[in-house]
Order: C-alpha cells, then structure tokens, then sequence
C-alpha cells in the first residue's frame, strides 16, 4: 500500500518529550529554534511530564506549544520483571510518549506525522531540510517504517559522507519522523507500564520487516548522560557520535532521494555489497582505494569485530545496529567497509 498522504512541513508537528532536565532542555530547544525554519512549518511542542516549574520557564522562554502530562504513579505487580522494578523509569516514559502522541495527533490540525525528540537531544543545522525532503518516502514506499536522523556507529571515523542515507533494518529511533498511519498501528498495543518501547518496536510483530531510513553523518545527537538509561554506552559510545555540523550542512530540497526507494536501493545495495573486495578485518582497518567486505560467520564473530572497530556490538530482536539484510555498512578510512554474513545471499 502506497499513501495518498504527502507528508508536508506544515502538517509534520515536533515534540520534544521532557519530564526534570530544564538545563537539558534548555539546549535542546536552543538548537532546535535555532536551526527552524519558520512560518508554520513543524510546529514545536514540548511535553512535560508532571509539573514542574523549572521545565516550565524554559518551555516559555522558547515559546513552544506546552504540554503537561498528568504523571501517576504506576502499581508494578508481582510478576513485573525486577529490572523494571529497580529502573521504572522506563516504564513512565513510555506510558508518557502515549499520551504526548495520542494528543498531538489529536489536535485539530490533524497533523500527518510527528517528529519525536528526547529533552536531551540536540539537531544539526539541515535537520529540517533533511525531514521535508525524505518525509515523502514514507508516503511513497510501504516498505518504510520510519526516518530518522540518527546513525548509531556515527562516530567520526565510521561515517564522513554528509550527504549519504541508508536503509536499516535496525530502528535507530533518537530523532526519528513517525506518521499517523503507523500511529494507528502501534497505539492499540503499546507497551505502556511494560515500558523499552523502542526494543519493543524492532521487535517482528512490530517492525514487520520494514527499514528506517537514516544519516551516514548523525543529524541528532544526544548529549544526555544523566538520565533513564544512566549513561549507558554514553561514555563508550554516544558521546563519541559526531552531529553533523554547519559546514556538513545539505541543501536536500536538489537532493534526488529515490535511489532509497526499495527496488532502486536492494539492487543497488546487492551489487555493491557483491562487488567489494572480501578482506580480513585487520586489512579493512588499513588505508585502501577500494570499497571492502569482510565476512562474519554469526553473532559471536560479529560482536568481536565490533568489539574491535569500538561500535555496538548488540542485537535487537536479532538485528545488528545499523544493518541491512544482515549487512553492517560503514566508512573506515573515508572508504565503505561492509561487515556482511558469510553465508548472504542477494
């Protein structure tokens, strides 16, 4: 199925999901108005969850539409898992992004798609312009899930072409465009007190096979080290995660995207996979004019590899970060480098 809806700047709201963070807040919505375009395009909402004055003033100070959700404590039962227990954080910003979401999509401007942002996130200057031009995908290819502006092995000497965009079959989330239609989808099961809403949406009956779009260069990047996740991989990883800055900057809108539609990508992406050199991974780490593949034969060489290239090394739902048919595409040494399964076909 093909959308009649063209997802179009003025129809696209941002929200920005926050709860006791006002001085994370305050430069995530530095960043954010100062790289927005105006007028009525991507009108910005901040959703706070619970009151708190502090958020509030900054909310104000930016003069974005302000949301207050009514935060309740939640009643874990006996047979809750004990690391929800021990971190219910994750399970009160999930039943919060709920309720942010069912009411901007239920305002009378009956936006198309919603643009979801963390209070500890901070844009790239072309991050709107990266949105209105790959926006449309979604309209045009049932085979998408989702954008986002987010690469998870986005750290400088992984990723250097600001202009490139993949395919992913792994949800990357952090920045990410979610439509209506797919809203509809997933809010009748959301995981609200269950709470790891993102693992739970790479999961199959979920995901249903459909790809993200998403940044060789990241055009978000999340500077939170204090918060739900309490620095996970902030320090190993997410920190050293480069944000696409001015000089970076792409003017999408004389972009052709098509080649990410999936006929024109799947056979573009086979051949190229098919075409690189199969190499050892101490060769791929050395300097070459070629593109490079190097073979994994399961989950357990993998994450040594990435142990080695010091990138994620974790599967979701049995998907590594980032890849695409089971291939892990990045940049060593400015050339493309594919951690591909021995045993692909296609």
């Amino acid at each position: 199925n093909v959308s009649a809806v063209t997802l179009v700047p003025a129809r696209i709201a941002v929200v920005v999901i926050a709860y006791n963070r006002p001085e994370y807040l305050e430069q995530a919505l530095s960043t954010i108005f100062k790289h927005h375009p105006g007028g009525d395009a991507y009108p910005v909402y901040v959703s706070q969850d619970g009151p708190n004055d502090k958020v509030k003033r900054v909310i104000e100070r930016h003069g974005a539409r302000h949301l207050v959700h009514p935060r309740q404590p939640i009643h874990f039962g006996p047979s809750t898992p004990i690391y929800l227990v021990r971190k219910p954080g994750y399970a009160y910003l999930s039943v919060h992004y709920a309720w942010a979401l069912n009411t901007i999509f239920g305002e009378p401007e009956r936006f198309d798609g919603i643009i979801i942002l963390e209070e500890d996130i901070e844009i790239a200057p072309d991050f709107f312009g990266y949105f209105s031009a790959t926006a449309p995908l979604l309209s045009a290819d049932a085979s998408l899930l989702c954008v986002s502006a987010f690469n998870d092995n986005g750290q400088p000497d992984h990723a250097s072409d600001a202009r490139a965009l993949y395919r992913s079959d792994f949800f990357p989330g952090l920045g990410w465009l979610l439509t209506r239609s797919l809203w509809a989808e997933l809010a009748p099961k959301w995981p609200n007190e269950t709470g790891f809403w993102d693992d739970w949406l790479r999961e199959p009956p979920q995901r249903r096979g459909r790809a993200s779009i998403r940044p060789e260069v990241s055009r978000s990047y999340t500077f939170g080290k204090k918060g739900t996740s309490q620095s996970q991989f902030f320090d190993t990883h997410l920190g050293r995660i480069q944000l696409a800055r001015e000089k970076d900057a792409v003017d999408w809108a004389h972009e052709d995207l098509g080649y990410l539609l999936k006929p024109s990508y799947d056979a573009r992406f086979a051949a190229s996979v098919a075409a690189a050199r199969v190499v050892s991974l101490r060769e791929a780490m050395r300097p070459s004019d070629d593109d490079v593949r190097v073979l994994y034969s399961g989950p357990t060489q993998l994450e040594s590899y990435a142990t080695q290239l010091r990138i994620m090394s974790d599967l979701k739902a049995g998907v590594p970060r980032t890849a695409y048919k089971g291939v892990v595409t990045l940049r060593i040494h400015h050339r493309l480098v594919y951690l591909a399964p021995s045993n692909r076909r296609g």
